[in-house]
């Protein structure tokens, strides 16, 4: 499994912990979170899971990263793309693609990829295509409202993947990615249709309900 945008690591925490012999990479860019992430990661003692500093987009370089600025909390919205979020301090991080990580650490299968990366999820995918196309792993993504979704919902579906929005009561089977602005809303979890069985198998053992939407919906 990679965690794209892992933060202080909570799913990918969850992964580790829920299945020792799988290996887990948590990328995280802004320093003092990836700090945080290291410590939860020692805390639990999960040899598993290894952090990741840097942005993971569709070059491999140095991008401009915009930190929002908090007196809450950990922020969890910053992000590489200018302009989506106000409050924000500026800092040039590294970047590498999925693809390029994937070369270089030698890893020859991924079956799970989480993508949390506030505006800058087709960017993610577009660097990851060749993975994508090799192993066709099972991905959850974060689809915002407002952000332009086209890239997803064209190469996608395109690849033979299905579109499943998370709710918190089932899965419901979409044609077109919507954007959510309830954060329980967010994330979609997108499926080779080769893979739509196990994935009935698996909801039908966990009490998932999966429900096909209406096209009458899709299009309101």
């Amino acid at each position: 499994m990679i965690d794209i945008g892992a933060n202080t690591g909570l799913f990918a925490l969850l992964a580790a912990a829920a299945e020792p012999t799988c290996r887990v990479w948590a990328f995280e860019p802004v320093p003092f979170i990836f700090d945080m992430l290291q410590k939860n990661i020692q805390l639990n003692k999960l040899e598993n899971l290894e952090a990741v500093s840097c942005a993971v987009s569709d070059v491999v370089g140095e991008s401009t990263f915009f930190i929002t600025r908090t007196n809450v909390g950990i922020p969890t919205d910053s992000s590489s793309c200018q302009g989506f979020r106000d409050q924000v301090e500026e800092f040039p991080l590294p970047t590498i693609t999925l693809d390029e990580y994937m070369s270089q650490q030698g890893i020859d299968r991924l079956e799970l990829l989480k993508i949390d990366a506030e505006a800058t999820e087709s960017k993610v995918i577009c660097g990851a295509m060749q993975t994508i196309r090799r192993d066709r792993p099972f991905i959850i993504c974060e689809v915002l409202e407002n952000i332009d979704h086209s890239y997803l919902q064209q190469t996608l579906p395109a690849m033979g993947y299905q579109f499943f929005h998370i709710t918190p009561e089932h899965l419901a089977r979409h044609a077109h990615l919507q954007g959510k602005v309830n954060v329980e809303q967010r994330n979609y979890l997108f499926v080779p249709a080769e893979k739509a069985s196990a994935l009935n198998g698996v909801c039908a053992k966990a009490g998932i309900a999966i429900r096909q939407e209406s096209q009458a919906r899709l299009s309101a």
